[in-house]
């Protein structure tokens, strides 16, 4: 949220627009930057930031280096990238996607971020300035993924990198060689999150309090949850860790898909894009016809 002390800061970064119209720049897209670096700066020094970087990055952390205290049997550069690709993919599933806390502290760190706003009427003067509805709802999301970027990288990339050391892989060979891996995962989980955070962004912008956001965003997902439960392993689009099952392994091993109805990566891609679309879209046209009292 935009806190009362920023205001002066937010409303000086808007009086760029007519230094960008001489430079023939389109207005439409200058906000989202904006919008987002100062949901990035507040954020970051917000309690539940470092409650998410306890769980994202600390806990999986300790777990990894825990573990390099067992003994290893076999070493060497294919062993090696088997075990970071193994262990990597079991820290996204249980860590990264998983409804127990992962989801739960993605709905914490997003629901308020139109509802509180309007909680603390800080919403009416953006809205004042010449900013689109869609800008708003884009500078959240975007500001959101940097978060989690700055939160996803570091444990995805020192959990791959452990396990390259701990079995002995070539350097710099099998570091160098296995990035894009590191990178196709990482895309893959913040897509996965960007469902999540663009869900969540609107029930924020349907509800006026923060609390309801909150508690609508955790009861909808819970009940999705349900259901993916309820429909099995095989095929499970709205399974997260479906998902991953079927996508990360041609990441990681190169796989073709496995059975009929198993997206290609390309196909993953372009669908979860699509969801996070169609929410964010949703999300827009909800905020336009949004009356403040």
């Amino acid at each position: 949220m935009i806190s009362m002390s920023r205001l002066e800061n937010f409303k000086q970064k808007f009086s760029i627009s007519p230094n960008l119209n001489r430079l023939g720049i389109p207005h439409y897209g200058r906000s989202i930057p904006i919008i987002a670096q100062e949901l990035f700066t507040s954020s970051i020094r917000e309690k539940r930031f470092y409650l998410a970087v306890l769980y994202y990055n600390v806990f999986p952390i300790l777990i990894v280096l825990f573990s390099v205290a067992q003994p290893v049997v076999q070493s060497g550069t294919g062993i090696a990238l088997f075990y970071a690709q193994v262990n990597t993919t079991d820290i996204i599933k249980s860590i990264f996607t998983s409804f127990f806390l992962g989801q739960i502290l993605l709905v914490l760190l997003t629901a308020d971020q139109i509802s509180g706003e309007v909680e603390q009427d800080t919403f009416p003067l953006l809205r004042s300035k010449p900013v689109y509805d869609s800008e708003i709802i884009l500078g959240k999301f975007s500001g959101m993924l940097g978060i989690m970027i700055l939160i996803d990288v570091p444990t995805i990339a020192i959990v791959y990198v452990v396990n390259l050391i701990r079995y002995n892989a070539d350097y710099p060979q099998a570091y160098i060689g296995t990035i894009d891996e590191v990178i196709g995962a990482i895309i893959v989980v913040l897509l996965l999150q960007g469902i999540i955070i663009s869900f969540v962004l609107v029930f924020s912008t349907i509800f006026s309090k923060s609390l309801y956001a909150i508690l609508a965003s955790l009861l909808s997902i819970f009940i999705l949850s349900s259901i993916s439960g309820s429909l099995g392993e095989k095929n499970n689009y709205i399974s997260f860790n479906w998902l991953l099952d079927a996508t990360l392994p041609e990441i990681f091993y190169h796989l073709e898909p496995f059975s009929f109805g198993v997206p290609s990566l390309f196909t993953f891609v372009i669908s979860l894009s699509a969801t996070i679309i169609v929410f964010l879209t949703s999300a827009t046209i909800i905020l336009r016809n949004k009356e403040l009292l």
